[in-house]
Order: structure tokens, then sequence, then C-alpha cells
């Protein structure tokens, strides 16, 4: 909520001063409470009176121009003000408790705006917009008739005071319409503003206005111009009428693929309804983005209104994501293996403690290499196995030909990795338009795999996977600047060989696929994980590996611990216009280069 008023009051003996008012998303209780203190009178609120309205004036009121505001307001919204001697009480008007929901508050965005005209007549004004404005709004000159008073919702509001100050222009204005029959308001438009940017005319005085749908041209200006811009009007009317049965219509926004699919809908309906023997046709040139119509005049009028409806600028939806993943694993594994055999007389083992994994070598493998007579195959093997373990491998043993022999194998291993990933993607994408934005690599990822003749030349099968940080989004912008999201973020990252020397390889990820609705520069939490693991495992032989101290020599334990921590934020801002596109580019623009300056100079002081 916003309240500012120019003209700071400390007692009541300033109220008599001129005040600009200014409210946005107001609650309708503070502002009576605003207006009491500045028109000096008693209001009392129904309990039922409850909403947010924005009121806006451009320039100072006088307190009954503020009081007339109230009024105005009040009634616009579904409130009748009731006067009882001196004390004012609002109400809800019976057409007014059909916009309430079921918990009281106001349906729809209502907001109410004051223009001060400096040339022109109020009620001049008001009659030449109000064949434009649609059932709900309501536009009224004050007392004073310089003042123009407008309520609707938000955005009629905007296009309306667009217009009233676009035809209070100068001393000598007159304000008039001309209705098209033939050409379209958006051609004519056209034609207009191109003339009055061309030096050699006189139009560069003339006030130009038209609303969407509406197929009439407002002017305002000098009473000679005005004439003469209508007197060309017409005859570009009349020209337009050789042609009344086919009308080309050039796009600004929209692709002619896309509104021919809705034409040819709405044109099969309008001939099932009236039968008519005109057949309509309806095609596309893609070439020049355009429409090409051949019906009666009055089914052409009709389709130029709808297209000039769809015709427009859609606004755009910035989205930006703050990744958080923090992860910590750590591991840590203990394991002995033993062999106890006889002599040389019955050289077979008689006892054999093996705990296999992953990080630990294998000790008969060893010990097999160590004899004369073992081959090349069973020294690859232990040469392997020592170059596949990992941590720390100790050992001890005996062996001869005439004693018994044994032989113990220590292995030791921890380790810890922990890893951090801050991540802001972002992407704009249209209303009601799907956007991909994906930064990471593409790996092979095996399939399949056959072997030749004699197990040699594999033929291996690999697809291709992608890894990285993805969002994918689809925006809709619903009233009151609420962005409804349908949205998907994966995290991916390669975790690592799936075994030692394997080339299939191991991938996390995480994925959050939703629809949420946030306001315009809301920040909300898409989605969390918060992960703790801990796995355990011994592997003993029983009644030794229990015995202490010397019952290690039995047993072989790990413990793994995994910690993970994944957040998900996002910010939808909403650019309507231009102007806050560049500005936001501009933004982003400088501070790229602001990093690479600072980097820069980094470099040279190091250098340096």
């Amino acid at each position: 909520m916003i309240r500012i008023f120019t003209t700071f009051f400390l007692s009541l003996t300033l109220i008599s001063q001129d005040q600009n008012i200014f409210y946005k998303d107001a609650d309708i209780k503070t502002f009576a409470e605003d207006i009491a203190l500045l028109s000096d009178k008693t209001i009392i609120l129904d309990p039922r009176v409850k909403g947010v309205i924005s009121v806006f004036s451009d320039d100072n009121l006088d307190n009954d121009s503020i009081w007339e505001v109230f009024i105005t307001t009040m009634e616009v919204q579904g409130f009748n003000v009731l006067k009882n001697g001196d004390i004012y009480t609002v109400i809800p008007s019976q057409e007014g408790i059909k916009n309430f929901s079921e918990e009281g508050q106001l349906n729809g965005s209502i907001a109410t705006e004051v223009i001060r005209l400096r040339f022109s007549s109020a009620n001049d004004v008001i009659t030449a917009v109000k064949p434009l404005v649609g059932v709900r709004s309501y536009v009224a000159a004050l007392k004073n008739d310089v003042e123009v008073l407008i309520s609707d919702d938000k955005d009629n509001v905007s296009r309306i005071s667009e217009i009233i100050r676009k035809l209070d222009s100068d001393l000598d204005t007159v304000i008039s319409d001309f209705n098209l029959i033939n050409l379209s308001s958006i051609e004519a438009l056209r034609i207009l503003n191109s003339l009055k940017s061309d030096t050699n005319t006189r139009f560069e005085k003339l006030g130009l206005a038209t609303f969407q749908g509406a197929n009439k041209i407002i002017f305002s200006g000098p009473r000679e111009i005005v004439n003469k811009a209508k007197l060309l009007l017409s005859k570009l009317d009349q020209d337009n009428s050789t042609s009344e049965n086919t009308k080309v219509i050039y796009l600004n926004y929209s692709k002619a693929e896309d509104i021919l699919k809705i034409l040819s809908d709405i044109s099969g309906s309008f001939n099932q309804e009236q039968n008519e023997d005109f057949k309509t046709v309806i095609t596309s040139h893609e070439e020049t983005n355009s429409i090409i119509i051949r019906s009666n005049p009055q089914k052409i009028k009709s389709l130029i209104n709808i297209v000039s409806q769809l015709d427009i600028r859609r606004p755009q939806v910035l989205v930006e994501a703050i990744i958080v993943e923090i992860s910590e694993l750590s591991a840590k594994s203990l394991g002995v293996d033993t062999v106890f055999s006889g002599n040389s007389d019955d050289d077979q083992p008689i006892a054999i403690t093996r705990f296999p994994s992953s990080t630990s070598p294998d000790l008969l493998s060893i010990i097999g290499s160590m004899d004369d007579s073992s081959n090349l195959s069973t020294s690859a093997a232990a040469s392997n196995s020592l170059l596949n373990s990992t941590g720390l491998v100790a050992g001890i043993g005996n062996l001869t030909d005439d004693d018994d022999n044994f032989a113990l194998l220590l292995n030791l291993l921890r380790a810890d990795q922990d890893s951090d990933i801050l991540s802001t993607p972002s992407g704009v994408a249209l209303d009601n338009e799907e956007a991909t934005l994906l930064v990471g690599q593409v790996i092979p990822i095996t399939t399949g795999e056959s072997l030749g003749a004699n197990n040699i030349t594999p033929f291996r099968t690999t697809a291709r996977e992608e890894v990285g940080i993805t969002l994918e989004f689809k925006p809709q912008i619903n009233e009151q600047d609420s962005v409804a999201l349908s949205i998907r973020v994966e995290v991916s990252s390669i975790a690592g060989a799936q075994l030692p020397n394997s080339n299939d390889l191991i991938t996390n990820k995480s994925e959050i696929q939703s629809t949420v609705l946030a306001d315009d520069k809301e920040i909300i939490v898409l989605g969390g994980l918060i992960k703790e693991e801990i796995e355990e495992s011994v592997n003993k032989v029983p009644i030794l590996g229990d015995i202490p101290l010397l019952g290690r020599i039995f047993r072989s334990s790990a413990e793994s611990i995994d910690k993970r921590n994944l957040m998900v934020f996002l910010r939808p801002t909403i650019l309507r216009d231009a102007v806050t596109t560049k500005d936001l580019s501009e933004e982003k623009f400088n501070l790229i280069r602001a990093r690479q300056i600072l980097e820069s100079d980094f470099i040279l002081e190091q250098q340096d």
C-alpha cells in the first residue's frame, strides 16, 4: 500500500490546502480515514466495506474535488454514501453486493484517476471518450469543469487517461471523432501518424487516439487541421470501399497462421448460423505476415475487430532461479584378509578369511603370483588387483616349502567429498509461451556391447545424455500482476565411474516439476530436499569376529554418510513494455561488464 501527500499537514489548520493524492492498492478503510481528515467530515464504514483501491491525481485538488472523488470512488466500488446530518455512512449498494466474493472482498481490481485539463473542457473530452469506454467504466467531470474523473479496471484507466491527455493539447483545440466504415481504425491511425512525422504537412499539432476494437478515430487540435484530417480520412475510407468484399490485414505482433486458425473457426460458425450463400474465404500470407479475408462487408468488419483485439503486444516474463545444492559424502572402511595353509606335503589351504570389496586387493591372486610355476594370467590378475585398490594396503606372511604358510593383508580407507553448487539460471519468455535453458554437457552413456570372434573387436552402442542445469517454464500472467508458472528445474552431474576402470558412468539427478502462482517480483521456494543417509556394514567370522581386539583380524567393517541439501528459489518479473525490458537488459549488461573489469584489474595487479 502506498499513500503519498505532496502537502504534509501538521494540524487541522492546514486542511484547506490543495492536495495531490496517490493511492496504489490501498486499504479502503485507510482511504476513508484520510478523506475524513482532509475534508473535515465524519465517515462511518459498514463492516462489509472491505477491499483495496487505487486512486491517482496528476495535480493538486481542493477539498471539494477530493470529496467528490471519494463519493465517486465509493459508488464505482459498489457502495452508497448516505448523509445523516453531519455524518456520512458508507454501505454496500444492492448492485455492489454482487461484486463481493464470499470472503467479503471486492471482485476485480478497480482504479480511480483524476486528470486536470489545461486547454480543453472536461465535458467536451467526456463526450468524445464515452463511446470508447466499457459498461463498467465511469467517466465524469468534476464541478470545476477542468478535471475529469475515471474509474475502471487498471488497464482501462491507463488507456482512457492516455487518450484524454492526447486530446488536451492546445488552447485552440477542438475535439471531434470520425467513424470508419471500410478502413480499419488501426490502419487509419498508422497513416495519420506517418503524416504527422512528415515536416511538409500541418498535422504535427494533431492529436489522435483510438481504442483497439473500436473502428473510430478521435481528433484534437486546431479546427482547420482537424477538418483537413477528417476530409483526408473520408477519402481514404471511400477508396477502400472499392474492395469492400476483400480485406488485407497486416499483423504487428501475432503470427498469421495462428490468427488464421481462429478466424477460420469463427467464420465457420457464422456460416452455420446465418446460412449465407456468400462463402467466406480466409487465408494467410506468411512472407508479409498478413491475413486476407473475402466476405461480405459486415462480416469483414466483425473479423477486423477480432483481429485488432488479438494482435496486441504481449507482455514478457523474466524468471530468475537460484539453485543451492550442498552435498557431503564421507566413507571409511577397515578390512583384514587371511590365509593359512599346510607345508609342502599338504599345500592346500586349510583356512581362509576373505571380505572382498571394490577397494581391497585379492589376497589369493597375490599369493598365487609368488609361485614360480604360476602363469602370466595369475600375475596379471595380482597386478590389476593391487592397482585397483585404494587406501592403505599392508600385509605380512610366511611362504616356505617346509613350514606352515600364512598371509595377512590389511586395507584401510577414509574418503571425504564435499561439493557446494550455487547456480542462478534465468530466462525470458512471452506470456503463455514455453522457454528452455540448458547449461551443461552432453556425455556418452554405454547402452550395449558385443564382441567379435575370439573376443576381439568389440562393438559398442552409446547414447548421449545431457547433464547440467535445465530450466523449463511457461508463464501465464493473471489479474493483479500474478504469474502462474508451469516450471521444471533439473540439476544433474557426473558422480563417477560405476566400477574402477569401467566406462559406465553414474549420474546424480535432482528434478522438480510443478505449477505455482507468484506475484510480480515475489520470491518463492519452488521445492527443497534435505537428505542424510548413514550406511554401516560389518562382515565377520562367527564367534572369532566377536573376540575383543583379536577379533579385528576376522572381520571387515565399512561406514558411509551421505548428506545432501537442495533448495530452489524463483522470482518472476513481468516486462510489459520496451522501457522495462531495456532497463533490465542494461542492468544485467552493466553487471557482467563490471565483473569483467574487476577480473581484468585483478589479473593486472597479480602481474605487477
